[in-house]
């Protein structure tokens, strides 16, 4: 998320909100802080990596060209990145100021990324879910596909892939059994364009609506047990009982939803 903050839905003093230190990005999409670096999938302009030992002074250490860096995921001494028409990219971070690439595989919009084990599954935008075998990292191959509306964004919870698919809604599948998807349920949204997981309780971006607040107990059945109106979301995180919500008009909105039916 990278937006204002809104002073109004803070939960704690205003007073007490302190900025530290900012370092610049031309197209921000996605970070991964990992010790004192942190790792930006920053657009056009690539991944970064970002040393943050000095808080007050960050610098840049170590970049690596991309079309389109739209997210990250850090495991161990590898960076994969979505980048985008480019699909996915493997590299090396061993040395954080030379990241090396070992291997990629070209999808049609590599938007989002969730890693299991050695498999990693893309929302893909309108070409659905891809699913790539990392076994091997210089030769990452195409081993599975699910067709969807419109992949936007995806989270691995247990067995299930949970996605939001833009018009198409949010999505359950079973992946057990991968590479042979199995969807399970599926819940109208107007634009479903990322989602938050807390146990049972997903928390849907749907733009041109709002959140939606989903009980996935029975995934077979999911079912809405509340919602925040607004018209402008495109994107939401969660910490411990707080979902962070972005939205282009009012900025950075904070809900505490200790009590899911009731967020404050």
């Amino acid at each position: 998320i990278s937006a204002a903050v809104s002073a109004d839905s803070l939960p704690f003093p205003e007073e007490k909100t302190v900025v530290l230190g900012e370092f610049g990005s031309s197209n921000l999409q996605d970070i991964e802080v990992v010790g004192s670096y942190i790792f930006m999938a920053d657009g056009s302009s690539g991944m970064r990596i970002i040393d943050n030992a000095d808080s007050v002074r960050p610098v840049e250490v170590g970049r690596y060209s991309t079309e389109d860096a739209k997210d990250i995921i850090i495991r161990g001494e590898r960076a994969y990145v979505a980048d985008g028409y480019r699909g996915i990219k493997i590299l090396d971070i061993n040395d954080p100021g030379n990241p090396i690439l070992l291997g990629s595989r070209k999808t049609i919009d590599a938007t989002k990324l969730a890693l299991l084990e050695n498999t990693v599954f893309i929302a893909d935008g309108e070409a659905g879910i891809k699913i790539i075998d990392i076994s091997s990292e210089r030769k990452p191959v195409r081993t599975g596909s699910l067709k969807t509306v419109f992949a936007k964004d995806l989270i691995i919870q247990g067995s299930e892939l949970f996605i939001a698919d833009g018009p198409g809604g949010f999505k359950i599948v079973d992946i057990s059994d991968s590479p042979n998807l199995k969807p399970v349920s599926t819940l109208n949204c107007n634009d479903a364009v990322a989602i938050a997981v807390n146990n049972s309780t997903v928390y849907i971006a749907d733009k041109g609506f709002g959140v939606r607040i989903i009980n996935t107990s029975d995934s077979t059945n999911p079912v809405e047990i509340g919602q925040i109106s607004m018209d402008n979301i495109s994107d939401i995180l969660i910490s411990e009982n707080y979902i962070f919500v972005s939205d282009f008009r009012d900025g950075l909105l904070i809900y505490e939803v200790s009590d899911p039916l009731r967020p404050v």
